[in-house]
């Protein structure tokens, strides 16, 4: 809830506003799958949307192929026309460390701005498991 609602910001703020929805990966499966498994089920539950735009910086043709290949296997009940746009804008490098804040990653752990290095390595791999 924390990172959904950090990302909703970060979107209102520049200027994107207006989604139906706002996905993240939320089952710890690989992001592409979870994409993959997302579009299908937007796409299964709306069959008056024939066209889809994918804005993506890597595994555009991982996204591309699973479209075309539900396309032509009619696997949607019609023809759905994917436009890929590849982003290819470098990321932003960090503006701070890990020392400049403080960080939630769970209700047992909470960072202050005292942590070390290793002692947030070691709590944010505890948070990953």
């Amino acid at each position: 809830l924390l990172f959904r609602t950090r990302i909703e910001g970060l979107l209102r703020q520049a200027g994107l506003q207006g989604f139906d929805w706002v996905f993240l990966n939320d089952d710890k499966k690989h992001t592409s799958a979870t994409k993959c498994n997302q579009m299908r089920k937007i796409l299964t539950a709306n069959r008056h949307v024939n066209e889809v735009h994918i804005f993506e910086d890597r595994y555009m043709e991982t996204y591309t192929d699973f479209l075309s290949r539900l396309s032509d296997n009619n696997a949607l009940g019609r023809r759905v026309t994917v436009v890929p746009h590849d982003i290819k804008e470098k990321p932003n490098p960090p503006q701070c460390a890990p020392k400049d804040f403080k960080y939630a990653l769970g209700r047992a752990d909470l960072m202050d701005v005292t942590s070390s290095a290793d002692e947030i390595e070691s709590i944010v791999a505890r948070a990953d498991r």
